[in-house]
């Protein structure tokens, strides 16, 4: 599984938008966009931005369950 893979992936798991898998990450939406279409990596390591959103699940979750879905607001 490529970065991107696992990235998106982890971010679908949380059941959160780019936009808030970026803020989490502390990078612009379009760098994280950017990351989970494989364009880039080079603005922080995939350890510190799987870290950041791994952070953000429950202890007892795993990434092997199925994706939650985004609460409509």
């Amino acid at each position: 599984m490529t970065f991107a893979e696992k990235l998106k992936h982890a971010r679908l798991h949380l059941g959160i938008t780019q936009v808030e898998a970026a803020a989490v990450c502390q990078v612009s939406p379009r760098a994280y966009w950017n990351w989970e279409a494989g364009k880039s990596t080079l603005e922080v390591t995939i350890e510190g931005a799987l870290d950041r959103l791994h952070a953000r699940l429950p202890r007892q979750s795993s990434l092997n369950t199925k994706p939650r879905k985004p609460s409509k607001k």
